[in-house]
């Protein structure tokens, strides 16, 4: 619940205050996963449900990482690079 207030507190401020941001999804797909998971899946996962939600690809994801989890920041990056 504090995830979806902060994204749309975010979103809120983006279009209101920013000027040139537009398109922010009013009601955004989050998804928890599980960090001992198979990333790149997950986010390949993710990206399909927003996909379906909105017809079209996410243009941005925002992942909320535990505090000095290299592994799974490792590889979300390679799952980003192999793109």
């Amino acid at each position: 619940m504090r995830v979806r207030i902060l994204l749309l507190e975010f979103i809120s401020f983006a279009l209101t205050i920013l000027t040139g941001v537009w398109g922010f999804e009013t009601n955004p797909v989050i998804v928890w996963e599980n960090g001992q998971g198979v990333v790149a899946d997950q986010l390949h996962a993710a990206g399909m449900k927003c996909k379906q939600a909105t017809g079209q690809p996410p243009d941005l994801i925002v992942c909320i990482l535990p505090e000095d989890n290299t592994s799974i920041h490792n590889a979300i990056k390679q799952y980003v690079r192999s793109r």
